[in-house]
């Protein structure tokens, strides 16, 4: 095979799984365990058959794992019956940190993962990089950003397919994702916006809904407005495995209607009902959508202060929210902090599925 070392990221890679805040306005969030990735397990079999080295390059907290035994990763790679294939010398902690020095440090030549970040900075580093999420199959909801920058402009994306037209980012869920309701919708979008961009999005609405109906096939369509406050960020388009968009442009939202004659119908139909309502009370008061990064943000702030704010995607200027997820983390756990000689431990509620 063409590569000889080889490494996954374990949660949400291998092990399924996502977080959302607590219905009863908890300060702790509710995780969720949605199985393992069965398709990526057989795949490192047959590495491991071709005797390549394999690696997990995790962002858990090692020393984490300790508290909670049976959701730790070897525990886990036991139960899985991977743990000669994956003993303790080939499983690497990050510790919240990007893994592309480790990778790097390793000499890993392809890296499986689930965050677009991750992917991103792969990608950056030179490191070939395949998007774990890859290995769902889609399914007829699409998730479509009208996306604006901190002057109204909006971003149009100039595709290479059937007619060149202007379009809006985003494209099809996952079934995983879908799974996860408005929280997977927003998953799903977040990926499917950085894939084609290489921008990565804060927070995000959903403003519009309404079925579509091309070439046969019937789709939902979910209408998400980002906002950011950037002017004109930096958009990617080199970052695309395949060359879906040629150009973009950040357009007044008052030209628009200039780029409407050659757009997709999708695109047209979304930016007519945004530009129809964009003052009103349905887009200016529309909730954000569920975020795991929230999630873990409201309980960290609540925990343990404000956490880096690291410079992420979009190109110069761009920046995530300061608060910020550390990855996922294991099962049945929320936050273990050192402070001087004190240690935090809070337990999150868990929800496990059941197939």
């Amino acid at each position: 095979m063409k590569y000889k070392k080889i490494s996954f990221d374990w949660d949400n890679t291998i092990a399924m799984s996502y977080m959302v805040d607590s219905e009863d306005d908890s300060e702790l969030p509710v995780y969720t365990f949605q199985g393992y990735n069965d398709k990526l397990i057989d795949l490192i079999k047959d590495y491991y058959n071709h005797d390549i080295e394999l690696f997990i390059v995790t962002s858990r907290k090692r020393e984490l794992e300790q508290y909670y035994p049976e959701d730790s990763v070897h525990y886990q790679l036991r139960l899985l019956k991977l743990d000669h294939i994956f003993p303790p010398s080939r499983v690497h902690y990050t510790d919240g940190d990007l893994k592309a020095k480790t990778l790097r440090d390793l000499g890993v030549e392809l890296h499986y993962d689930d965050s677009m970040e991750e992917v991103l900075e792969c990608k950056r580093a030179g490191i070939d990089v395949i998007p774990s999420m890859s290995f769902h199959p889609d399914v007829n909801v699409v998730a479509k950003g009208i996306i604006t920058d901190i002057n109204g402009d909006i971003l149009l994306l100039k595709r290479t397919d059937e007619g060149t037209k202007w379009d809006i980012p985003g494209g099809h869920i996952k079934k995983i994702e879908h799974e996860r309701g408005l929280k997977g919708l927003a998953d799903g979008f977040e990926r499917e916006v950085a894939e084609e961009t290489g921008l990565i999005i804060p927070e995000s609405r959903l403003i519009h809904k309404f079925i579509h109906t091309w070439k046969t096939h019937t789709n939902e369509m979910n209408v998400i407005l980002v906002e950011l406050d950037q002017q004109t960020p930096n958009v990617d388009l080199n970052i695309q495995d395949f060359q879906e968009n040629s150009e973009f442009e950040w357009v007044p939202y008052y030209e628009i209607e200039d780029y409407m004659g050659n757009m997709t119908e999708v695109s047209r139909l979304a930016l007519e009902d945004y530009l129809e309502n964009m003052f009103k009370p349905t887009i200016q008061e529309a909730a954000y959508l569920p975020s795991q990064s929230k999630s873990w943000a409201k309980m960290k702030k609540r925990l343990i202060g404000m956490g880096k704010n690291r410079n992420t995607g979009g190109g110069k200027g761009h920046t995530r929210p300061k608060m910020k997820k550390s990855k996922a983390a294991p099962p049945d756990f929320a936050v273990l902090e050192q402070e001087g000689s004190k240690k935090k431990r809070i337990r999150v509620k868990i929800v496990k599925k059941t197939h």
